[in-house]
């Protein structure tokens, strides 16, 4: 799962505009039809058959599974192999892969001039945007009283982070060209990592160009800068990024299970296979973040709900496995398919999204990624009741669903959710972000925890079946998001 939080990037959350969705009203319709699948296997054979799809999946011979190395090509190849041994058919023009381009450019070096005075530092981050700009404007914020239309082509200045955090949402949307965050050194370096990575887009949507600048200022930086302004930082500045940069490919997985009645649209199943490739320092003894409950479990979950969909009785609408790339660098992989989907979203009725389950044990509660934003919520809550299973929503279904793959197709259309135990228990999920998330050590360590992965598979394959089914349910036509045109 990509992680946004408030000390790691990206900061495309400061950039994101603040969207209110209103659920529409849910069917009446609830009642789950039967799982269907043959030889069902129990809950310790589910975890054993988990465990080894993540052994694989999560082993140093996958390299961290980064989009665009052998690793990668392995994760996708491993996929491909499980859907065809399964029984689907290619799922994007006569094939299992989806070819997507990305292009990549190291951390762009940022050169900020002021009144003829070139400002380097090292504590001069460039956090987002690469583009540069010319003689714009600075304006110092203190409060929401200081965002209005007249921030418009400006670059605001910030001394509080999380000031900065809830007002650049919405001086984005008043047209501000981003902002200076000034922060003290100890904050420079929680920034350091995510501002100085490799940065990834998809090679023709042109993501970083023309985007707005987020640039945190540590105190070095932030002195040259008053300096040359005469003492305070207003007035105008210019800025300039360097930056190196490569083209490469990976690919979405993508695999079809036709349906008796294909006029009757389809749903997807998806879950992305990649992880961070290295992490680390340079002189760990252990750098491959292997990651195993991010997201091998959820690839694992997702081929064994694959299984037992193609091993039942034939479903009435087509469903598309999805196993999408470069999730950790932005969700691109999902985007990708959102803009170039096998089917026109319009005919797609839901997707569900399976992402870093293996945390929480047996007998947890359901949560959803997405509630009260689509129209599924009633067929959730009675496929989890049909199986003996509750459903109790926090804050989490607020705090990530921007955060993972569903969001792609959720604000184009697409009525998507994240349905799992791992985020229905605060002090397991706050545990593993804390420890292990996005570090060496998420691999299968003692006590790796597949309990609740194992008991939520016949809920995914509960829910797939009920969701394929006409008369149970169907997307209201021309369901969108009240801002639905995109991020």
């Amino acid at each position: 799962m990509k992680k946004l939080a408030i000390l790691a990037l990206p900061l495309l959350a400061l950039a994101q505009p603040a969207v209110a969705f209103q659920a529409e009203p849910a069917q009446e319709t609830t009642m789950p039809i039967d799982a269907g699948a043959v030889d069902v296997p129990s809950q310790a054979d589910t975890e054993t058959i988990l465990l080894d799809h993540i052994r694989i999946l999560a082993s140093d011979d996958y390299l961290g599974r980064k989009p665009g190395t052998e690793g990668g090509r392995m994760t996708v190849a491993y996929q491909v192999e499980k859907l065809k041994e399964y029984g689907f058919e290619p799922g994007w023009n006569g094939s299992f892969e989806q070819e997507v381009p990305f292009t990549a450019a190291m951390a762009p070096k940022l050169t900020v001039t002021a009144a003829g005075t070139e400002i380097t530092s090292n504590d001069l981050l460039a956090l987002q945007g690469n583009t540069d700009f010319a003689d714009v404007e600075l304006v110092t914020v203190a409060s929401a009283d200081d965002v209005d239309e007249g921030v418009d082509g400006k670059l605001l200045v910030f001394n509080d982070f999380s000031l900065a955090r809830s007002l650049a949402q919405t001086a984005v949307a008043e047209g501000a060209r981003g902002a200076i965050i000034l922060a003290p050194a100890a904050m420079v370096e929680q920034f350091r990592p995510g501002a100085t990575r490799e940065r990834v887009s998809l090679k023709q949507a042109g993501d970083d160009a023309g985007g707005p600048n987020f640039i945190v200022v540590g105190p070095e930086a932030a002195e040259k800068l008053k300096t040359a302004l005469g003492g305070e930082l207003s007035g105008k500045v210019s800025g300039t990024y360097t930056a190196t940069g490569r083209d490469f490919t990976s690919s979405n997985v993508i695999g079809k299970l036709p349906g008796s009645r294909p006029e009757a649209g389809a749903i997807v199943m998806l879950a992305h296979w990649d992880h961070t490739g290295e992490c680390g320092a340079p002189d760990d003894e252990d750098r491959i973040c292997n990651g195993a409950a991010d997201n091998a479990s959820g690839i694992a979950a997702m081929l064994e709900t694959a299984r037992r969909l193609a091993q039942g009785p034939q479903l009435e609408r087509d469903v598309y496995i999805l196993g999408t790339t470069a999730e950790e660098m932005g969700l691109l992989g999902a985007r990708y398919f959102a803009e170039n989907p096998p089917v026109p979203l319009a005919q797609i009725h839901a997707a569900l999204n399976i992402d870093m389950i293996s945390i929480a044990p047996e007998g947890k509660p359901l949560t959803v990624i997405g509630w009260k934003r689509t129209p599924l919520d009633a067929s959730i809550e009675g496929v989890a009741a049909s199986l003996g299973r509750t459903v109790e929503v926090g804050e989490e279904s607020d705090l990530y669903v921007r955060r993972q793959d569903g969001w792609a197709l959720m604000n184009r259309g697409v009525p998507s959710v994240l349905v799992s135990s791992s985020f229905g228990d605060k002090d397991i999920l706050d545990a593993f972000m804390s420890t292990r998330y996005h570090r060496a050590n998420d691999e299968i360590w003692e006590g790796f925890e597949l309990g609740g992965a194992a008991e939520d598979v016949p809920v995914y394959v509960a829910l797939m079946r009920h969701w394929a089914t006409e008369a149970l349910y169907s997307k209201p036509e021309g369901w969108a998001f009240e801002d639905g045109a995109g991020e």
